[in-house]
């Protein structure tokens, strides 16, 4: 008998088979049997592919009642472009309406597919139209020696589920080895109408930084791929997603010696609604120095409801320190107030600091708290890679000293978006009083006073008589655009008035790119000396 159908709107069906009766087991009664060969078109050349994937699937076949297997199955996804090829058995049991695919290939180019017209197209139309509902239950089980994605080789990709008729996947298993013998690992259930996530994950790379390289060149860069430096990766959460949220639970990822584990969720806002961000973190073995800035991925929250709890353990920052430092934090956020129930470090190479207050929606109330250090490094490293990134302008005097600062934390203007930072104190040998409006991680403006009793100790050089004399600057910060800012300079260092004729216009890359500074002073031979020159005498005349 051959059978065909199909075409034109629909999939074209072609099947060339021989049927026979034969006695049953029992001799009472007889069952059909069949065998030869069927295939299966879906898209061009037999039909216009519209929302389908198009793919063609044949191969030879033995039946024996409802039961059906099939041998040397050929399946080639898109026959008319770059083909995926990909062969094997299968299985059909038309009581149960229950189909099975065993299929396997040495190698599957995705990139040439994928940058094909056929593929392109696919990519466009998105998710087939059979993805919301099959004609028969679908085991599949898939292994592919090689796979190029992304311009790198990923090799041994094994998965196997069951695609079912409502369009969902349950996915008993994914696991593929990546760039530098990083793997993944994937299992859960995946459904397609309302679509939704649910299941393990686990990650191991022992290069992260080949994994990094391969993930930027995808587009997907920033402060989480800026971990991937080379230290050995290991993470695994039970991952539940769905179009508007994301959790991660049972989080646990060791990076390097570096531990944590906890919880978080993240959901997305909705008319009249505010998003959500919230996360219970334990860590351990965390160098603030081999971190990379991550304010930007923490300013991203501030359009978020935020609800966070942080336990740190055995914080250093790099070599300096005994190593035994801690962080602990409840922070919460509500639209535009901002509650503060703890923020506490404890021997962060010394440094200490403590924060805790409430601002109200309407702008009242503040934070406040003490940061103090023997060297101010720790601290504003780690508040650079958590805050704004511009703190990493402030001169090595600032770094290298002591420090020990009151701050206060409010909205500037009352309801204002605007954040007001207050500290005064000691810092740089000298004192400090400083007034800072931030915006999420970036700087709007702000003043500061600095002095010291010998400036000499700014420029570390004690030894150079005519610098142990007083100093004091007055600095004003404004932000004119989006791409720089504008910072104006008044005061007098060991004798030497500076003032700015138009203020230095500080780019992006913190490099001046505009401005003007005037110098005045009757004595050049001390900064001449500090500049390198031959020591000279006292008096060397007055230079503008």
């Amino acid at each position: 008998m051959k059978i065909s159908g199909g075409g034109d709107a629909h999939p074209r069906f072609e099947a060339d088979a021989r049927f026979g009766l034969v006695p049953a087991e029992s001799g009472r009664a007889v069952s059909v049997e069949a065998e030869g060969s069927a295939r299966l078109v879906v898209g061009p050349p037999t039909q216009a592919a519209g929302a389908y994937l198009p793919f063609s699937i044949g191969g030879a076949f033995k039946a024996r009642g409802t039961q059906v297997r099939f041998e040397n199955v050929d399946l080639a996804i898109d026959p008319g472009g770059r083909a995926l090829r990909l062969g094997g058995t299968g299985r059909l049991d038309l009581r149960q309406w229950r189909a099975g695919l065993n299929l396997e290939s040495r190698r599957l180019d995705l990139d040439a597919f994928l940058a094909s017209p056929e593929g392109q197209s696919l990519i466009a139309r998105g998710l087939p139209s059979w993805a919301g509902g099959l004609p028969a239950m679908l085991d599949l089980d898939l292994a592919v020696g090689s796979a190029v994605v992304g311009g790198e080789e990923w090799s041994n990709l094994a998965l196997t589920g069951t695609l079912e008729r409502a369009g969902g996947l349950l996915l008993r298993r994914l696991a593929v080895t990546g760039p530098a013998d990083s793997s993944v690992s994937v299992s859960g259930q995946v459904e397609t109408a309302p679509f939704r996530v649910t299941g393990p994950v686990m990650l191991s790379a022992p290069d992260s930084e080949a994994l990094g390289r391969y993930l930027r060149r995808l587009g997907l860069d920033g402060p989480l791929t800026a971990l991937l430096d080379g230290r050995r990766i290991e993470a695994a959460a039970d991952v539940s997603a769905d179009a508007a949220s994301l959790s991660l639970r049972n989080l646990r990822l060791g990076l390097g010696p570096a531990r944590i584990t906890g919880n978080a969720r993240y959901t997305a806002a909705e008319t009249g609604t505010r998003g959500r961000f919230e996360a219970q973190i334990r860590a351990t073995g965390i160098d603030i120095a081999g971190l990379p800035p991550v304010g930007t991925a923490l300013g991203s929250l501030r359009d978020l409801d935020l609800a966070l709890t942080l336990e740190a353990r055995d914080v250093r920052f790099g070599a300096a320190g005994s190593g035994n430092g801690t962080i602990a934090a409840r922070i919460q956020s509500d639209g535009a107030g901002l509650a503060v129930d703890s923020l506490d470090v404890t021997d962060l190479a010394g440094a200490s600091a403590t924060l805790s207050g409430r601002i109200g929606a309407d702008g009242t109330g503040r934070v406040s708290g003490r940061l103090k250090a023997p060297v101010a490094a720790p601290l504003l490293g780690l508040l650079e890679r958590v805050w704004v990134g511009e703190i990493r302008l402030l001169p090595a005097f600032l770094r290298d000293a002591p420090l020990d600062l009151a701050v206060a934390l409010d909205q500037e203007g009352g309801a204002s978006e605007a954040l007001r930072t207050q500290a005064k104190g000691s810092a740089g040998g000298g004192t400090l009083d400083l007034i800072l409006a931030s915006r999420g991680t970036r700087i709007e403006g702000g003043t500061a006073t600095l002095t010291t009793p010998r400036a000499g100790l700014w420029f570390g050089r004690t030894d150079i008589a005519g610098l142990q004399r007083p100093a004091e600057l007055h600095l004003k910060a404004e932000r004119p655009g989006a791409d720089a800012l504008a910072l104006t300079i008044d005061g007098t260092v060991a004798g030497l008035r500076i003032a700015t004729g138009r203020p230095l216009q500080i780019g992006a890359d913190a490099v001046p790119v505009g401005g003007e500074v005037r110098a005045d002073t009757a004595d050049l031979a001390p900064f001449l000396t500090l500049a390198g020159a031959a020591r000279l005498q006292p008096g060397a005349g007055r230079r503008t």
